[in-house]
């Protein structure tokens, strides 16, 4: 069994506390829910017919679709974008939001680099991701089918 680390007295100062590994920080993802999540639901439809329009010849065409609606999507909350909601103007925010200082290939932002002009805010920087549902998502299928065997 490994020995029971001891901490520093209280006496001991600031500077013996930062030798217990609590210099880092851990990111935490944040999960939520909607109180009163709407089901989602899915409509699926077919219509179909056969046609002998001349003896040993026969054509089936039809139709089918279906209508999604209140499908869930899950987005972050912390910025997903960087920049797109609740800008830390001034510290307002207690300081609290990360910037970008750099693109994904590690290019520092500035005039000479288009993808990023400027640094921006990228959302709170204690936290990785906060991911809520969001049931706003429908989609739509139509076909017509048509068959010469």
């Amino acid at each position: 069994m490994p020995p029971i680390p001891i901490l520093p007295s209280a006496g001991a100062g600031r500077s013996a506390l930062r030798q217990c590994a609590c210099d880092s920080v851990i990111k935490v993802d944040i999960y939520g829910a909607l109180p009163h999540e709407p089901t989602p639901y899915v409509y699926v439809y077919s219509l179909q017919t056969e046609l002998e329009p001349f003896r040993n010849w026969q054509v089936n065409i039809g139709y089918q679709g279906s209508r999604s609606r209140k499908l869930v999507r899950t987005i972050d909350m912390n910025r997903f974008r960087p920049g797109d909601t609740w800008p830390d103007i001034n510290g307002l925010n207690g300081g609290l939001d990360g910037i970008q200082n750099n693109t994904a290939d590690g290019v520092p932002c500035g005039p000479t680099n288009a993808a990023c002009p400027a640094p921006v805010a990228v959302g709170n920087n204690r936290f990785a991701r906060s991911s809520f549902p969001l049931p706003d998502v429908n989609a739509s299928f139509d076909a017509m089918v048509a068959h010469s065997p």
